[in-house]
């Protein structure tokens, strides 16, 4: 397959590039645009699709996503891992609720540009396509005018059914049955709006190590993704756990408060040391003798509402890894999913409400056997068909309370809430 590069100069900005190829019907059925440290991409008409599903579900998926790049060849697959994928084939989920998403979906894009901070654009083509009319120029937002939009949830977890569930969690902590369990809540809204809108209403407002805007048959995410969980540049490999959460404070001398009271909370430091020594110990079989390294520990990682204790791992895969053998090590995270992590896994099942779907898997993309940045599916809107889902959750020790436990899990959601508002259309 021949590919042709493009190159150009200016202003550009991947979003308003994004919204006009959208609009004028290009980018079909499935497309995506990524938010990236000083990087922003674009990519469309897949020249190769991997789609994995509940019902028909097949066993080498993780070996045909390996094999869609090869080292040299310059493609890059991107898409996703829903949390599910971890126990595919189970008997059933709670309630037995069907999974509404597919478990992983990845395409290799025959159109790819890529918008560098320093005004170059290149585009990558299989097909020959003109980009230079859909080429936009960034242009100063005005403010928008304050507008909320009132909607009411259709489904969820409520309060009184979240707390129960982290009570009997804490039970089974103080029995031994793990060290902490990760649980999530979702609420359901059947409310319309543009889904690139709601991504720049989510991505402006809040900090993020990676934002994703993928549009994928019926599925539309949004996300904000605050927590990095593998990323590979030849093979030199990062890793960012978050773990311990304090709200965000009214004023300054609050917000220093609770940042201090963040660091000295046992149960927060507990959580924390604890994500990161497992990722350590996970990560140790697929990275060359010696390389791990922790580097900020416990720093303070600060968003909208919420702050994080932050730790950064760095390490170097072995030359005979794939570095997706990294991303499978440590998939789904402990910081959202607890450990031991399969005693976690299956406890989380037991006490949830139905499946997670994509929230707290993974996005992110994969080029040859030494090139991926993979972050978790977090703060952010899922949009499955007609309705949109809104999910959250909360790392669970012995020392949780319950209350406590759902007041975080608010905090959680209020940005992606106010964002949605935002942008919902009456």
């Amino acid at each position: 397959m021949t590919v042709r590069t493009c190159r150009f100069r200016g202003s550009f900005d991947a979003g308003a590039t994004y919204r006009r190829l959208r609009d004028a019907g290009v980018l079909g059925s499935h497309s995506y645009l990524h938010l990236a440290p000083g990087l922003a991409e674009i990519g469309w008409a897949p020249v190769d699709h991997l789609r994995v599903t509940d019902a028909e579900f097949v066993a080498d998926w993780r070996e045909r996503l390996a094999a869609m790049t090869a080292p040299g060849d310059h493609r890059k697959a991107m898409g996703y891992v829903a949390f599910d994928a971890i126990d595919a084939g189970s008997a059933s989920y709670p309630g037995g609720v069907t999974n509404p998403a597919p478990l992983a979906e990845f395409i290799v894009p025959g159109e790819r540009v890529e918008f560098a901070p320093d005004g170059n654009v290149t585009h990558w083509t299989t097909s020959g396509f003109d980009l230079s009319p859909f080429l936009t120029v960034a242009l100063p937002r005005r403010p928008a005018a304050p507008r909320q939009v009132q909607f009411e949830a259709v489904g969820g977890v409520p309060r009184d059914a979240f707390e129960e569930s982290v009570a009997r969690a804490v039970e089974a902590l103080n029995a031994g049955v793990v060290e902490k369990v990760v649980l999530s809540r979702n609420q359901t809204f059947d409310v319309r709006y543009d889904a690139v809108d709601l991504f720049e209403a989510i991505t402006e407002s809040r900090t993020h190590s990676d934002g994703f805007l993928l549009e994928f048959g019926d599925l539309a995410a949004m996300v904000a993704s605050p927590e990095l969980l593998v990323a590979a540049d030849g093979r030199r490999l990062e890793s960012n756990p978050l773990a311990g959460t304090r709200k965000r404070g009214a004023s300054v001398d609050e917000d220093e408060s609770l940042r201090h009271e963040l660091r000295h909370d046992h149960k927060e430091i507990v959580e924390h040391v604890l994500s990161v020594t497992t990722l350590l110990g996970q990560l140790e079989p697929v990275c060359e003798h010696e390389s791990l390294s922790v580097r900020g520990m416990m720093d303070i990682s600060i968003h909208q509402y919420v702050q994080h204790l932050s730790s950064t791992i760095q390490g170097r895969v072995s030359t005979d890894r794939h570095v997706l053998e990294a991303l499978w090590a440590v998939f789904p995270s402990v910081t959202i999913a607890g450990f031991p992590r399969e005693p976690a896994v299956r406890l989380l099942r037991k006490l949830e409400y139905g499946p997670r779907s994509l929230y707290s898997g993974v996005i992110g993309w994969v080029s040859g056997d030494a090139d991926c940045r993979f972050s978790l599916a977090i703060r952010g809107v899922f949009r499955y068909g007609e309705l949109t889902y809104l999910n959250t959750g909360a790392g669970i020790m012995a020392e949780s309370v319950p209350v406590n436990e759902f007041m975080e899990t608010e905090q959680k959601l209020r940005a992606a809430m106010q964002a949605l508002a935002r942008v919902a259309r009456a």
